[in-house]
């Protein structure tokens, strides 16, 4: 199924404004909100952030097209990689299961132990070093804290007992191509990618790929991002569209 923007917006308010699930908190008849902007009051030196993470000491971490900043409730500190060092361009912000803070920015990967920012040594193939992208969903965490990134040469997996432990799935492991755009692990431990205009689903133990044309006869468009929820339904997300596959489907409906 196919949702312009217009439409997946009327469908998430049509949802928000729905009756409350069992268990949820019922909130009280006319409840207000407050939203406070933050900007050069609170330390923040941009209006353009491209991700967001709460680590588990409560700071909120932003990454945005001009640095990384931390934010304490008051105050929004610039992280630098290292003394003079700040950050640039930060494409994406997790966590992992220890609560520590990965990085994705120019480039390059990093996480923070605390005190310092850690790079990451990729994979060196035998044709050339494994590249990674400055893209949304760049990495993904399953629940064994092994880490998968999307990359110019497939997915690869960095080992949770050790990262300099790697294996790669590319084209010749059946992927549609060896440029991997995205990366999202579902609850279920199977790792959905995009790559070569499709997306595709990985179980890393069996190593069996699966592979959907979400765009049927219709011109491919940039993929931007994917979410799978614990029922199994599917959402891509690209450049123009929204698109859903059920979890009792076999394919994305055109």
């Amino acid at each position: 199924m196919r949702f312009s923007f217009q439409t997946a917006a009327a469908v998430v308010l049509f949802l928000g404004w729905g009756a409350p699930a069992v268990g949820q908190v019922r909130l009280p008849a006319g409840p207000r909100y407050v939203f406070q902007p933050m900007g050069d009051t609170a330390g923040l030196a941009t209006r353009t952030i491209v991700t967001m993470v709460q680590d588990k000491k409560g700071f909120v971490w932003a990454g945005t097209h001009t640095g990384l900043y931390r934010f304490d409730g008051v105050n929004a500190m610039s992280m630098e990689q290292s003394p003079g060092r700040p950050w640039s361009y930060v494409s994406q912000l997790e966590l992992d299961s220890k609560g520590q803070v990965w990085i994705s920015a120019d480039g390059a990967l990093s996480h923070f132990d605390g005190v310092h920012f850690i790079p990451i040594r990729l994979p060196v193939t035998e044709d050339r070093s494994v590249r990674n992208l400055d893209v949304p969903q760049r990495m993904a965490f399953d629940a064994q804290d092994n880490l998968f990134l999307a990359t110019t040469r497939g997915v690869v997996r960095l080992a949770a007992e050790d990262r300099n432990q790697w294996r790669t799935w590319a084209r010749r492991e059946g992927l549609p191509a060896d440029n991997v755009v995205a990366v999202h692990v579902a609850p279920n431990g199977v790792l959905w990618f995009a790559a070569g205009g499709k997306v595709g689903t990985l179980d890393p133990k069996t190593h069996k790929v699966r592979i959907f044309n979400i765009f049927g006869q219709r011109a491919a468009e940039k993929i931007i991002a994917i979410l799978v929820n614990k029922a199994g339904h599917a959402w891509v997300r690209t450049q123009f569209h929204l698109y859903s596959r059920p979890a009792a489907a076999s394919a994305f409906p055109p």
